[in-house]
């Protein structure tokens, strides 16, 4: 990383996947194109959890041709007009893409996102996974590098 004064801790980077409300996954096409699209997630250990359609789509056909894949994440920014900058923390994490298949490991996983988005509704947030289990693909990036960096003021 060029500029080191900037470069957060590992611990920082996690932080700012639990903190962030959203962010970037991004894949390669099978003709090798770049895919990114914006996504909510639940970040747990070395893990990224996301959901989607089993019905199929760009992701999972990205997925089915190279599951390497990026996922970025910015939270706490602020614009400093007046100096030209943003004060940001973000984190990319790498790694490779896999869907979660087996109904347990399937369920945790969507809770996680259920934790993270409507902690108060867990009740209702787990009728509404059972019922929808059978439509929902749930997707885990496994991170195997985590970087983070900020200008915190």
């Amino acid at each position: 990383m060029r500029r080191k004064d900037r470069e957060l801790t590992e611990e920082e980077a996690r932080a700012v996947l639990r903190r962030a409300e959203y962010g970037v996954l991004s894949l390669v096409t099978e003709d090798g194109a770049p895919y990114a699209v914006p996504m909510s997630y639940a970040a747990v250990g070395d893990a990224i959890y996301f959901h989607g359609t089993t019905e199929g789509g760009a992701k999972m056909d990205c997925m089915a041709h190279n599951s390497r894949a990026v996922f970025t994440a910015v939270t706490d920014t602020q614009v400093l007009p007046d100096k030209f900058a943003t004060i940001y923390w973000s984190a990319i994490a790498a790694g490779r893409m896999e869907e979660i298949t087996e109904e347990g490991a399937k369920t945790a996983a969507l809770e996680h996102l259920l934790v993270k988005y409507s902690a108060d509704y867990m009740q209702a947030g787990r009728r509404y996974i059972a019922a929808n289990l059978h439509r929902t693909a749930a997707l885990c990036l496994h991170i195997e590098t985590l970087t983070g960096k900020a200008r915190k003021k």
